[in-house]
């Protein structure tokens, strides 16, 4: 699938003065709405997407600064606004009911949305919560320490991917346990994507992401532990990886109705065990 047949799938809509472009599959009574990790977008999804509608309709929009959408320049926009756009979507599509899938940096969206229903400013209902590689990694770092590692190797590896195709080839497969699991086409597609409408210049914008995680996590981890959705882990495990310790964590801090932890597996289950994936969420 080249770019051209995979933003054909899209609709766009402006929200808060920005242009979101989006996959609404219209079918279905249970929703999903995915909200994608930082650097990546809704082509995360491509291999899984046409056996999920089948169950689920599914919502899966780039995020303001990456994929389809606006990019704006010298201008950041925070998680909390992210948020906001999500949940003016949301309403647009007269959506009352939803479940989320969550990864990395979409994680802390989605819980700046739970903050958000928790405060009483959204009366949206949500039924589960699957969250994925990555999620809350940093707000659950054990120490400072542990935070910086983790801070130090996002800047380091965005800096390398961002610099040309071919660095950025090495450095995304390196994500991956089976590096055959993605082609050099896909890439091709997620590159052409980053840097649609200039994008690389959003991933300057990491340091704030960053810095915004730190000072808000006791509200978001607070506000996801409050929430009474039925929360799941689909985990992809590598050997000697530090985000292995992640899930642990997530279990001892809430309440985790299944931990689903896909062995030889990198950070994107839905793209190196699809059919694995499509499983669970279906409840197979």
């Amino acid at each position: 699938m080249n770019i051209k047949d995979w933003t054909t799938k899209h609709q766009t809509i402006k929200l808060l003065g920005q242009r979101v472009s989006f996959i609404d599959t219209v079918v279905g009574e249970k929703i999903i709405l995915v909200i994608h990790g930082y650097g990546s977008c809704s082509y995360d999804y491509h291999k899984v997407i046409d056996d999920l509608k089948l169950t689920y309709r599914m919502v899966i929009p780039d995020l303001v600064g990456f994929g389809a959408s606006s990019k704006p320049t010298n201008y950041y926009f925070s998680i909390i606004e992210q948020a906001e756009i999500l949940l003016n979507l949301i309403q647009k599509l007269k959506i009352k009911e939803l479940s989320f899938i969550a990864q990395g940096f979409g994680a802390s969206v989605l819980c700046e949305i739970l903050s958000i229903i928790s405060s009483g400013f959204s009366n949206l209902k949500i039924n589960n919560i699957w969250l994925l590689n990555t999620s809350l990694s940093v707000e659950l770092s054990p120490d400072r320490q542990t935070q910086d590692a983790i801070v130090k190797y996002i800047n380091d590896t965005f800096l390398k991917i961002s610099s040309s195709f071919e660095m950025f080839k090495k450095y995304i497969r390196k994500n991956f346990n089976d590096e055959k699991s993605i082609s050099d086409e896909e890439l091709s597609v997620y590159w052409e994507l980053l840097n649609f409408d200039d994008g690389l210049k959003t991933l300057n914008f990491i340091n704030y992401w960053i810095v915004e995680i730190q000072q808000s996590s006791t509200k978001w981890l607070d506000s996801i532990k409050k929430t009474s959705a039925d929360i799941e882990i689909i985990w992809g495990i590598e050997k000697l990886s530090a985000d292995n310790e992640t899930p642990k964590r997530i279990n001892n801090y809430l309440d985790i109705k299944k931990t689903h932890l896909l062995e030889n597996c990198g950070k994107f289950p839905m793209l190196e065990k699809p059919s694995i994936f499509i499983d669970i969420l279906k409840g197979i």
